[in-house]
């Protein structure tokens, strides 16, 4: 009966030594798959990702922070949708908004309008986008 209730205290002290490291690693495998999720797209790539966390970890879990992509969908949606929206100074290479007439760095004119239509737009184009003017400021 004394060793019935020794091997018992065994077990129960093992899985009270084995729950935090179970709990730690299904919390590693939700946050690499929330993670991935946020990142990329492509199901092979979160497939993989989560199979990497599961089955190499703690291994695995270097391994995916070296190898995730670097920026979630959201920054890189953020990061075109400002690029769209703005346009390089060519006097200073300042970045400004795609509707600035000027440079907000240097001053330097962003648009001018065209003498046929007498639409604005950047003053380097060659010919106007809208009529196919050249552009006389450029000669």
């Amino acid at each position: 009966m004394v060793q019935f209730l020794q091997q018992i205290n065994l077990e129960v002290i093992g899985y009270i030594l084995l729950f935090p490291i179970f709990f730690v690693w299904l919390l590693w495998i939700i946050h690499t798959t929330i993670d991935i999720t946020r990142r990329t797209d492509s199901l092979l790539v979160e497939f993989c990702c989560i199979l990497l966390a599961a089955f190499l970890w703690p291994l695995g879990w270097l391994l995916y922070l070296v190898f995730r992509p670097y920026n979630t969908l959201l920054e890189k949606q953020v990061y075109n949708s400002i690029i769209a929206n703005s346009q390089e100074c060519l006097e200073c290479g300042w970045i400004n908004n795609i509707n600035n007439h000027y440079c907000v760095n240097c001053g330097a004119e962003l648009k001018i309008k065209c003498k046929e239509c007498k639409k604005e737009y950047y003053k380097w184009y060659e010919f106007c986008p809208y009529c196919s003017a050249p552009n006389i400021e450029l000669d």
